[in-house]
This record gives structure tokens, C-alpha cells and sequence, in this order.
């Protein structure tokens, strides 16, 4: 959460709007959203949103006002464009010739915070080569690190090639980091890729091999399509394929069970302790 706080008057006016306003949200990770306000009129105020990033973004801007009103309600969501700017958030409305100050606070998610039509029923490719097996050493709400989480580990041994399981959009790959540790002082160094898929959901794919990306963020790409090697870089206390698919959620994202497709033309949610062969 970010706070910001505007004070204003007739007299100040000028050499507050040499400044502006122009912030980056921060959250979990850095992403390229900023604010900035203009006055239209004496009396109007807009403030707006450049998103520079490839995926939609959710903002839910909260104001302050004194000597001010506007339509904008606190609570009210702004899902972004992407890779658009002048994207109006809230107009502000004031008397001519009288001081006034607002303060702002917002809080993002990547992607559409308000979806709520997306395919449950899609049918995901296995995350390795056709002609090869891996077994699932963690599943769905795991013991281990997957409580109230729907994810799954493969146990890949390191340099094991992963390909896409669904295809979409590439919207965050970080490669440079070698170093692991088995606690969270160490999630910084994870190495991961993200996907987006056309109906708004997430797939995220962890722990890869440093150096290993095939894939640039905005490649559009394909089922099968090569990503990287797994690997064991970030929180792990060994060698695995971490994946998960999520919808956008302010906070903690909100994972989904998904079904995959698991060979004589059979789809099932994937168990713990069992082993699947792509075929």
C-alpha cells in the first residue's frame, strides 16, 4: 500500500503542477503502474494511470478529500489496460478560489481481479516431454509447503526440460539466480516464469534453472511449447518443478485446481505419491 498526500490552493497551484504526481506500486514484486494527476479546469482535477506492463492490472484506489468530491467510491476497482496510458482512475471536483487536499492510498493485482468467467473445465498438458514420466511429491493443500494452496511439485531432477502447459502470453521470466536455501529467506532468489492464458487465468512454473529460459516476456506461445529446465533456485530444499495455476487476487492470489491430460484420452485432477506419463 502506497499513501500519497496532495495539498493544494489557487496560490500554490503552479509550482505544485511542475511536480505531479507520478508513483510505481509496489507489492510482492515491482510492477511499472504510475499515478499522476492533472487540472483540467480550475475546478477539476483527473487523476490517471500509465500501465506499461503486457497484462492488465487491478487498482483499487482509495481518497481523503477535503474541499473536494467525486463519483469515485472507495473500494471501487480499476482493472487497466495494458500497455496503454492516460487511463483515467477518479475526477475530483473543486471550488474556484478555495485551498484543498486530498491523500490517496492503492493497492494492484496483477490481472482482472473481477474475473469470474474462466474455463474450469480446461484440460492441461502435462508439463514435460511427450515419451516421459514424472511423479507428483506434493499436490494439492500439501502437508509440506502447499497448505490451502492448490499446487503441485514434480519430482524433476535439475536440467529436466519444461514446456507449457497451456498456451497464452509470457509475462514475467526471471533467470539469473543459482543460489537456493531450504527457508523463506530464499523465495528472492526463485527463478520463474508466468504465463497468461486467454481467459485471464495464471500459470506459474518455479525453481527453474538459472540461465535456462527459452521463452521472453510477451512471446505469445503454444501448448508444448519450450520454457526452461528445472531446476532447485529460490525456497527448496532440493531439485523439483514447482507449477501452479491462480486467478488475480488482491493479497495472497487465489489458486485453482485444473485437470490435465493423462494419456488414452483420459483428464483428471492430478494425486500426491503418483506417478504420470505424457504420451
Amino acid at each position: 500500500m502506497r499513501n500519497l498526500c496532495i495539498m493544494n490552493s489557487r496560490h500554490f497551484w503552479f509550482s505544485l503542477s511542475l511536480i505531479g504526481l507520478s508513483i510505481c506500486l509496489f507489492g510482492q514484486e515491482e510492477i511499472n503502474v504510475k499515478f499522476y494527476e492533472k487540472e483540467i479546469s480550475e475546478s477539476e482535477i483527473r487523476i490517471y494511470c500509465d500501465n506499461s506492463e503486457f497484462f492488465p492490472v487491478s487498482v483499487e484506489l482509495k481518497l481523503e478529500l477535503k474541499g473536494l468530491t467525486t463519483d469515485h467510491r472507495n473500494g471501487d476497482v480499476v482493472v487497466l489496460n495494458p500497455r496503454e496510458d492516460n487511463q483515467l482512475l477518479a475526477v475530483l471536483s473543486a471550488t474556484p478560489g478555495r485551498p484543498w487536499q486530498y491523500r490517496t492510498s492503492a493497492q494492484y493485482a496483477v490481472g482482472n481481479v473481477l474475473l469470474e468467467d474462466f474455463d474450469t473445465n480446461f484440460v492441461y498438458e502435462l508439463p514435460f516431454a511427450r515419451g516421459s514420466g514424472e511423479a507428483v511429491s506434493q499436490g494439492y493443500l500439501g502437508k509440506m509447503s502447499h497448505q490451502n494452496e492448490y499446487a503441485i511439485d514434480f519430482n524433476m531432477r535439475e536440467g529436466t526440460p519444461v514446456f507449457a502447459m497451456r498456451g497464452g502470453l509470457v509475462i514475467k521470466v526471471v533467470d539469473s539466480n543459482n543460489k537456493s536455501c531450504p527457508d523463506r529467506s530464499c523465495m528472492q532468489f526463485n527463478n520463474v516464469i508466468t504465463i497468461q492464458h486467454e481467459d485471464g487465468t495464471y500459470a506459474e512454473y518455479a525453481h527453474l534453472k538459472q540461465h535456462s529460459a527459452g521463452v521472453r516476456v510477451g512471446d505469445e506461445i503454444t501448448a508444448g511449447t519450450y520454457l526452461a529446465d528445472s531446476g532447485r533456485t529460490g525456497w527448496t530444499t532440493g531439485p523439483h518443478l514447482h507449477i501452479a495455476i491462480f486467478v488475480p487476487a488482491f493479497g495472497k492470489r487465489k489458486t485453482i485446481p485444473t485437470l490435465f491430460r493423462i494419456g488414452d484420452g483420459k483428464s483428471d485432477y492430478l494425486v500426491e505419491r503418483k506417478s504420470y506419463y505424457r504420451s
